[in-house]
């Protein structure tokens, strides 16, 4: 996908920009939510989850699979699961969710730092890390080369957005 537009993503936000923007070269397979995660009880706001989309691109027939995630609080904890479970319950999602050959985005806020439990097993799982600006991150899994990442500032909101061109 060129290019990829994936900023600080919530729950009832569009999954791709490049998506939501031409419908007619992409052909929307199949697409869901479920929760991954859940705030501690010192900062609860409920339960946290994966919006997610599976693509066909029309013009050479390629798939994606393509993640929104927002992490649990407080920061770099994984909430009331802790980190690991999270990064299971993601990798699951996606094995669960996608098919071999599909080309895997994940992004969002994810409420963790690089150097959180959560990142670190998302990468042992096989995701790159392509681009992270504090707890906002973009992770790919078959999808190439990225030749540019760059952070995006004045998005209205409280996180920057995070762009990847391959």
């Amino acid at each position: 996908l060129s290019p990829v537009c994936l900023g600080s993503l919530r729950r009832a936000a569009s999954i791709n920009a490049e998506y939501m923007g031409n419908k007619n070269r992409f052909k929307e397979l199949r697409r869901g939510f479920r929760d991954v995660a859940v705030d501690r009880a010192d900062q609860f706001y409920g339960s946290r989850g994966v919006a997610w989309v599976r693509l066909q691109d029309r013009t050479n027939g390629e798939n994606y699979w393509i993640g929104s995630h927002h992490g649990p609080l407080p920061i770099n904890t994984g909430g009331a699961l802790g980190g690991g479970v999270v990064a299971a319950n993601i990798i699951r999602l996606m094995n669960e969710e996608s098919q071999s050959g599909d080309r895997v985005i994940l992004a969002g806020d994810f409420n963790a730092d690089s150097g959180s439990r959560t990142v670190r097993e998302l990468k042992e799982a096989g995701l790159d890390l392509r681009a992270s600006d504090w707890v906002d991150h973009v992770f790919t899994r078959d999808l190439g080369v990225v030749v540019q990442s760059t952070i995006i500032r004045g998005t209205g909101s409280d996180h920057r957005g995070i762009k990847n061109v391959r």
